[in-house]
């Protein structure tokens, strides 16, 4: 059965009348009302600042109070009691209570008190439902539950005594199983004063040097040991003691005897090659990754030989690693020259006399005014050198 538009008009103004007795305003029109089973939007006129509400006309008149937080005033005001006997409770407790009794509108509204115990923790807040049930002060709390657990001192004192340590901190130091106490270890006295807490001493926890010394015993290997894992590389172990794997030892190669070289243990346990010189071989020639056949330029090779740089160095130290052209002595910008070419004398390439320290800015192509710029770079004479050397010393004494 279809009910009719006039008996809905009929309920509305039911609706609407309940809610005004209980001084709501709807916010909606009659036409949008549709049934008592459908939410309506309402504003409580005690609590616009809460913004809008929503309720079923059904469960409205259930309530017979009003809105939610009516509801929750009446409610706070049934259990609410007098503010005078929360004082005396916060009195007898040993708090002195900061709220006014303007601050108190329930049971579940948070005061502020202060610890006559604890005044240097500040002020502290607990609702009356909460204070009345026996919780209180957090600090108070604490130790009690430290009191609780806590150890006679002596127990203490005697279970560092029985691991071999003396301990330093004193019975008022003590405050629970979590309190860090300094000690020292016998076997340790060079490291001075350590400190753990009593929970972590009790569950095994000790001198963290000692920790060590014993993890480092457990992986050490004897000295025959070693000595097998260089037999398997082809090497024999000239070493004798060995303290730990970081340590470096002697030793020689079946293919290099007449070399005795240095390497740390730990190089071994990663599986790198125990020569020197057979891992260069490895790593050079055919047996390098990058090889092509052997196309290097001889000129790259003489440029990239140990000689080489050997005059490169020595010709550095010569000349106080300074550019002897603008004495300039920055060591990123300083490059070696050949006096008499190196092309057009092989003998004289890797000779430190036949070398001079220039700048970049001096030397290179690239910049203007430098000597390459100026007499190219290919055949230049060492009359060319000092020509140019002489010219740029004496525009330099200009610009001075």
């Amino acid at each position: 059965m279809t009910m009719s538009r006039e008996w809905f008009r009929e309920v509305f103004k039911e609706v609407v009348a309940g809610f005004k007795k209980r001084d709501c305003e709807l916010l909606i029109k009659e036409e949008q009302y549709t049934g008592g089973n459908k939410n309506i939007p309402y504003i409580c006129n005690k609590h616009r600042d809460k913004g809008i509400q929503y309720a079923t006309w059904s469960n409205f008149k259930k309530s017979k109070i009003g809105c939610n937080y009516c509801s929750y005033e009446i409610r706070g005001k049934r259990c609410r009691i007098d503010f005078e006997t929360i004082e005396k409770a916060f009195v007898e407790r040993g708090y002195n209570l900061l709220a006014k009794p303007s601050d108190y509108e329930a049971n579940t509204t948070k005061l502020s008190y202060v610890c006559k115990k604890h005044e240097g923790k500040g002020v502290q807040d607990i609702t009356w439902a909460d204070f009345n049930s026996g919780c209180g002060c957090n600090y108070c709390a604490n130790e009690k539950v430290s009191e609780k657990f806590r150890l006679d001192f002596n127990v203490v004192v005697n279970g560092f005594k029985d691991r071999g340590y003396i301990l330093l901190a004193k019975e008022k130091e003590y405050i629970n199983a979590h309190t860090q106490l300094s000690y020292l270890c016998l076997a340790h006295l060079r490291e001075g004063d350590l400190k753990i807490a009593w929970g972590d001493f009790n569950y095994g926890k000790g001198c963290r040097f000692c920790g060590i010394e014993r993890t480092a015993e457990s992986r050490r290997k004897d000295i025959q040991y070693w000595k097998d894992v260089f037999l398997e590389k082809g090497c024999t172990l000239l070493t004798k003691n060995i303290n730990n794997s970081k340590e470096k030892v002697k030793f020689t190669c079946d293919k290099h005897p007449d070399v005795i070289q240095e390497s740390a243990l730990y190089h071994f346990q990663e599986g790198a090659s125990c020569c020197h010189i057979c891992g260069k071989e490895a790593m050079s020639g055919e047996n390098h990754h990058a090889w092509k056949g052997g196309v290097t330029p001889e000129k790259a090779k003489i440029r990239n030989s140990t000689e080489y740089k050997y005059w490169r160095v020595g010709v550095l130290i010569r000349d106080g690693r300074t550019c002897q052209c603008c004495g300039n002595k920055k060591r990123r910008e300083l490059c070696v020259h050949h006096i008499k070419p190196f092309s057009l004398y092989p003998e004289l390439r890797t000779d430190v006399n036949n070398g001079i320290t220039l700048c970049k800015y001096c030397h290179d192509a690239k910049y203007a005014g430098s000597f390459h710029r100026v007499y190219g770079t290919k055949n230049n004479t060492e009359a060319q050198l000092y020509e140019y050397l002489a010219k740029r010393k004496e525009e330099l004494a200009l610009c001075k």
